[in-house]
């Protein structure tokens, strides 16, 4: 099998390119699948001579709608969310109509299931479930069974489920998923520092890099060659007063282990650290900032100057615009891969790049401000590590690190 991936950075016309290509493409149907509801309403919108529909949950459910709408083989837009249910009945619809997927970020398509080897102890002992001991793959044997391991039977028969090295339940997209399409094109930014880019070593599909250039000003089109020009970027003004960053020197400082083992004190002093640089470092309205930072530590951080709930923005956010107007921020996290899925990949022989998932979380997140519109920008990035990371990015996009501009 084989995928295209369309790596280019933020605003380089991606989705405009795949509008440009649906709707020139009479010939195929397409499913659109992306993480936000108004990026399926701005695809409707921009095809609207396609007849694009979204499924709805009006009557039944949204995938008895998707099924719906496959049947009749209308152009889709759809999201991550309703991805991740496909049954064995959406990819045989899926296959039938000869639908084209595109992809608009990446999906998760590993992740560990919050279950414990005690109780995966007890539901081989109950007979629930079965491992094979050559794929490890776990199947669920009682059909009929309705109790408390509801949700995780379904897990197990709507993914590949295995049973890992450390006994923990692994849940896997089933590759039958994209193989029921007539071809995948994924849009995204740093594909290989994404865990999809493992999974496609993993199940060894060949992966297509195409480029994006811009036609006439206005639209976009995907090309063969994969294109990366240089940016210009306005400029970010990082703090590198020492006093609010020595709490990040440490190479692991900020991650989710240290926010997991640390004395509270040490997190109080990095709230009252971004207090300080909000109220007194940079001069901007509390609706004009937002901040990051694990989300099970973000009440035990939050202060006054930046408590209103939606001045928090996920460490990981992407494709949201809501904050475009922003320009004071506080990246309060060190990102790391979750070691065990790491350790599942390695066993398998795939290295997983550390570096390049973290500049690319950190650098989609800033997208979210006013740097997207060539703005400049105000940064505390206390972790010494991930600052290291934001100049090698710069440096790589403009050729120079010019447009940082450290003060204090």
């Amino acid at each position: 099998m084989k995928v295209k991936v369309c790596d280019a950075i933020m605003g380089s016309g991606k989705t405009q390119a795949a509008i440009v290509e649906m709707d020139r493409c009479v010939d195929r149907r397409y499913m659109f699948i992306t993480p936000y509801l108004n990026e399926c309403e701005r695809v409707c919108t921009a095809c609207e001579k396609r007849g694009f529909q979204q499924p709805q949950a009006a009557e039944g459910s949204k995938l008895e709608s998707l099924h719906s709408l496959l049947k009749s083989g209308i152009n889709i837009a759809s999201t991550h969310a309703l991805f991740y249910y496909y049954t064995e009945d959406t990819r045989e619809l899926i296959r039938q109509e000869h639908y084209h997927l595109i992809l608009d970020e990446v999906v998760d398509t590993v992740k560990l299931l919050d279950i414990n080897k005690n109780d995966v102890k007890s539901l081989l002992a109950s007979d629930f479930i079965e491992i094979d001991p050559e794929t490890t793959q776990v199947t669920w044997k009682d059909k009929r069974y309705n109790g408390q391991w509801q949700e995780l039977r379904q897990q197990i028969e709507r993914g590949y489920v295995t049973y890992s090295q450390d006994k923990l339940l692994l849940w896997m997209m089933p590759i039958e998923v994209f193989e029921a399409f007539e071809s995948v094109t994924i849009l995204t930014y740093m594909f290989e520092g994404q865990y999809l880019y493992c999974y496609c070593q993993l199940n060894d599909i060949d992966i297509d890099y195409i480029g994006v250039r811009n036609v006439d000003g206005l639209n976009y089109e995907f090309t063969d060659e994969m294109v990366a020009p240089r940016i210009t970027l306005p400029t970010i003004h990082l703090y590198s007063g020492y006093k609010l960053n020595a709490i990040g020197d440490d190479r692991l400082a900020l991650s989710h282990s240290w926010f997991s083992k640390s004395d509270p004190k040490l997190i109080r002093k990095l709230a009252n650290n971004t207090v300080n640089f909000f109220r007194h470092k940079c001069d901007a309205p509390a609706n004009c900032r937002f901040w990051s930072a694990p989300s099970a530590f973000k009440d035990a951080l939050r202060r006054k100057s930046f408590q209103s709930p939606q001045s928090f923005v996920p460490h990981n956010a992407r494709a949201v615009n809501a904050y475009r107007h922003c320009y004071a921020l506080a990246y309060l996290i060190n990102i790391f891969p979750n070691p065990k899925i790491v350790s599942y990949f390695k066993s398998y022989g795939i290295q997983f790049n550390n570096d390049a998932l973290a500049t690319s979380t950190m650098v989609q997140w800033l997208w979210r401000s006013r740097l997207r519109c060539g703005q400049e920008i105000w940064l505390y990035l206390p972790s010494s590590r991930m600052r290291k990371l934001l100049y090698k990015w710069v440096k790589d996009v403009t050729g120079s690190v010019d447009c940082i501009d450290e003060w204090e």
